[in-house]
């Protein structure tokens, strides 16, 4: 899927769309992100229902990265991909990101990562 402009921006997107958590070839990886699923409770993106990671992920456009900003810190968690590994960190975090997940649940470890 090519670049899109987010709705009332005009800023492109500019990673490619992340590989959808069903198509993992890591059976690990898998149950990790099944596992923060049901301990943290993503809610879903209602600005772009159609994100990726089953419409629970908010990009860091303009209009998502709002949204993740009017909620507490405790409550995020970022998308990461560092030396190829993606992962989950708690908090939000600028270097490295691919977006975020607002979670129903806070996390209570600054330091926590999840590989998914």
């Amino acid at each position: 899927m090519a670049s899109r402009l987010c709705r009332r921006t005009s800023q492109k997107r500019w990673w490619k769309p992340l590989i959808n958590h069903n198509q993992m070839p890591n059976k690990t990886k898998e149950k990790n992100w099944e596992r923060f699923v049901k301990t943290y409770k993503p809610i879903r993106n209602f600005v772009f229902p159609t994100e990726s990671f089953d419409g629970f992920l908010f990009d860091t456009c303009k209009t998502e990265i709002a949204v993740v900003n009017g909620y507490n810190d405790k409550y995020v968690w970022t998308l990461m991909e560092c030396d190829g590994k993606t992962f989950l960190s708690a908090g939000k975090h600028f270097v490295n990101r691919l977006g975020y997940f607002i979670c129903g649940k806070k996390w209570e470890n600054k330091e926590k990562e999840i590989e998914i």
